[in-house]
């Protein structure tokens, strides 16, 4: 993962998928798929932050795949623990502000509000000597623009050293905008995102994106988008499971 930030920072696409059902299973099958990364999430997910050890234990076992953990909040103590479990970087939600930013910045550095400790499995248990002096620069921070005060907001937040990535939250939003319900090829939203890909680009920062439905992805590419997920394990399993209960029901009667 060492060179993880690099390909980050140069605009490689990368793919990837959020996990919320907190099970090293799902974690492992994903990683196995082949996506760039995945969002361990420790804000919506539905066991909170206990299953965070074992899913990214299964993700590292599984490949190349790049684990990231969304924390519940900027100032939230839970990122440093993450980073030394293993994480390759900080998704962070609910930045509305400068201050926000800078507050996150510092939950991931050393000598800031990150104690520093050696023996962690991030470091190898202690094998890896050159972790401490290169664990910041190391590091991915994510933060997330998704709100109407981050949007406005975004250029000064894009400017602030420490963030490697401003990724967009359609969704949130959209309903910040006042567009509850709308997609991610609203117009709003669409020029929301070209504004932030431009941001983005000044600072010379990668924009990342959520879409709930892929095909949104051409056009957020065109914009400059390069880290792009779709998809959460319990969304594609409630999906799956819907569609073969309604396929098996339906094949069922038609015999009898």
């Amino acid at each position: 993962m060492a060179g993880l930030r690099r390909r980050i920072l140069d605009r490689e696409l990368l793919l990837g998928m959020f996990l919320d059902l907190g099970s090293p299973v799902t974690a492992e099958i994903a990683a196995g798929a082949g996506f760039d990364w995945l969002v361990l999430d420790a804000e919506h997910g539905a066991l909170g932050p206990s299953p965070l050890s074992g899913q990214l234990q299964a993700v590292a076992a599984a490949g190349a795949t790049a684990p990231f953990v969304r924390v519940p909040s900027p100032r939230s103590d839970l990122a440093g623990w993450a980073l030394d479990a293993g994480a390759a970087g900080i998704v962070v939600p609910r930045s509305e502000t400068v201050e926000d930013v800078r507050a996150a910045v510092a939950a991931t550095r050393y000598a800031q509000t990150r104690g520093a400790a050696p023996g962690v499995r991030a470091a190898g248990y202690g094998r890896d000597p050159d972790y401490l002096p290169n664990a910041d620069e190391r590091r991915v921070l994510m933060i997330q623009i998704e709100t109407a005060p981050a949007l406005a907001a975004v250029d000064e937040i894009a400017a602030i050293g420490g963030v490697d990535v401003l990724f967009l939250g359609p969704a949130d939003l959209a309903r910040s905008l006042g567009l509850t319900g709308a997609a991610a090829d609203h117009p709003e939203i669409l020029h929301a995102a070209a504004h932030i890909a431009a941001a983005a680009d000044g600072a010379g920062k990668a924009a990342g994106v959520y879409l709930h439905d892929p095909d949104h992805a051409t056009a957020y590419r065109e914009f400059g988008y390069s880290i792009i997920g779709s998809g959460s394990d319990s969304g594609l399993l409630r999906r799956a499971v819907d569609a073969r209960l309604a396929r098996l029901t339906e094949r069922a009667r038609a015999g009898a």
